[in-house]
């Protein structure tokens, strides 16, 4: 195991234990000086510093649906930046990957919490909300990994942008490396729920310039088992045009208004 001491005491992680990672950053799993599992996630340069930006915002605030930051801070010995969070698990991506498509109730629900957690981060914009970001912590699925998000008044350097895509999940002014703005976060909840219904999501790629193409000029098809009510949120979701796309709060009333047509509807057969 491997001390290190941030600004509320010390934790312990194993390189060996390799809970995830990308280009800005590798988790690990540790745990605390009493035993307890948490992850680690060692920051890379020169990256770290607008995650601990976001991480030091997270850290004050007692969110419900977003995956908590119990420290943060820059390790001397270790000369990295780290942040520490609970175990979370199964990912989205994970239960999918179990159990397949679920049905549009289950999908619905998982849908307002995700919805919830974009609310609570604010002007805060994710940029890379995908079914592996969203993990389940304490029986609430909550968003995590927001080492690509940025507040909504910072500025974004094309380098930056052409790195924040997740292909399948991204919206088509990503790909043409524009400011990005809360409604890229609506598109990706959009595949999201899309990818949640079906197993897949509404774009096949296979590759990174069909992926751009198929974002930026084709029709996303239509869900064929959800409900009308749906359907039409989805594909707001997915306009190409962000400022079509839906507010969070008009996205989770459109959420709560299809939960309760589903319900009404099982209730009648």
């Amino acid at each position: 195991m491997i001390t290190i001491n941030l600004q509320k005491g010390e934790w312990l992680y194993d390189d060996n234990q390799k809970l995830g990672g990308g280009g800005f950053g590798t988790v690990f799993r540790g745990e605390d000086r009493s035993g307890r599992p948490i992850a680690v996630k060692r920051l890379r340069p020169p990256y770290g510093g607008r995650e601990m930006d976001i991480a030091s915002f997270l850290f004050g605030h007692a969110f419900q649906h977003v995956i908590p930051i119990l420290d943060a801070g820059y390790d001397q010995n270790a000369h990295s930046n780290f942040i520490v969070m609970p175990i979370a698990e199964p990912s989205l991506s994970k239960l999918l990957e179990n159990t397949g498509p679920v049905d549009e109730a289950k999908c619905i629900d998982i849908a307002l919490q995700i919805s919830a957690g974009l609310d609570e981060i604010g002007d805060i914009i994710h940029r890379d909300l995908k079914p592996h970001n969203v993990l389940l912590h304490d029986d609430v699925w909550k968003l995590a990994d927001l080492g690509l998000a940025r507040f909504a008044e910072a500025t974004t350097t094309a380098n930056t942008m052409r790195e924040a895509l997740t292909a399948p999940y991204a919206a088509p002014e990503q790909w043409l490396e524009e400011r990005p703005t809360k409604a890229v976060d609506i598109y990706a909840l959009g595949c999201v729920i899309f990818m949640m219904l079906t197993g897949k999501p509404p774009f096949p790629g296979p590759t990174r310039a069909d992926f751009s193409h198929q974002h930026q000029r084709v029709a996303p098809p239509s869900l064929p088992n959800a409900s009308s009510h749906l359907r039409r949120l989805v594909a707001s979701c997915l306009s190409k045009p962000p400022e079509l796309r839906p507010s969070v709060s008009n996205v989770q009333a459109q959420l709560h208004k299809a939960l309760e047509l589903v319900r009404t509807q099982k209730k009648t057969l």
